[in-house]
């Protein structure tokens, strides 16, 4: 326990590492920040640098901390996969320090196609939840908790264990689809479909296996 409180502490000075790079780069950074971008990956709208670097980093921040303790203080922690325990410790702060190292260069100018990046991390991630999700233990606050796999033990490692290739190529789909030279909004596209299908079909299949 003394080791996930300590990666608490670790992880949360880390998401606000934006902050401090911003307070750095402050007199260099516009006043108006990038902040959104619409399908083809072109910035439509913009932040004021104050409310950028602090209000956003300070919900990142707050979500992070929710994270963290809801995790923490799970019953059974004990039974939890340490190394999934860490993955999710670190998804917040490794969000704000890939945005950080797409937003802030945009800002200075750089010619960085952002949500082209932002899918290929995502991506990632998506393929690192499938690797770990047959490791995930019985009702543990991380994995896939359905009616039907909180109830049966069979259920929760049929399930997780279907759901992992599940992920990971969904994950893989959204790596390609970032790297395709394809219209922005037939990469949303791909990305949402394969969004709802690795949510949806674990779900289905863990009800569908207990009738």
């Amino acid at each position: 326990m003394k080791e996930e409180k300590r990666l608490i502490i670790i992880t949360s000075v880390m998401t606000l590492v934006p902050t401090i790079v911003g307070l750095i780069m402050w007199k260099d950074l516009p006043q108006k920040m990038p902040s959104h971008w619409n399908s083809k990956g072109e910035v439509d709208g913009y932040t004021n640098k104050a409310m950028f670097i602090f209000l956003g980093n300070f919900y990142l921040l707050v979500l992070h901390l929710i994270i963290s303790f809801a995790t923490m203080f799970d019953k059974k922690i004990d039974a939890l996969n340490k190394k999934a325990v860490r993955f999710v410790l670190w998804i917040v702060p490794t969000i704000a320090i890939m945005a950080t190292a797409v937003i802030y260069p945009m800002a200075l100018g750089t010619d960085l196609h952002a949500s082209d990046l932002m899918l290929c991390f995502i991506g990632v991630i998506y393929t690192i939840i499938g690797i770990y999700l047959s490791k995930v233990k019985f009702r543990s606050a991380i994995g896939i908790r359905t009616p039907s796999t909180m109830r049966s033990l069979m259920n929760w490692i049929a399930t997780h264990n279907m759901a992992e290739p599940v992920w990971m190529t969904a994950g893989m789909i959204v790596v390609f689809a970032g790297c395709l030279p394809i219209n922005g909004s037939i990469k949303l596209l791909i990305f949402v479909i394969s969004s709802l299908l690795a949510v949806i079909i674990p779900i289905v299949y863990s009800e569908l296996k207990d009738i």
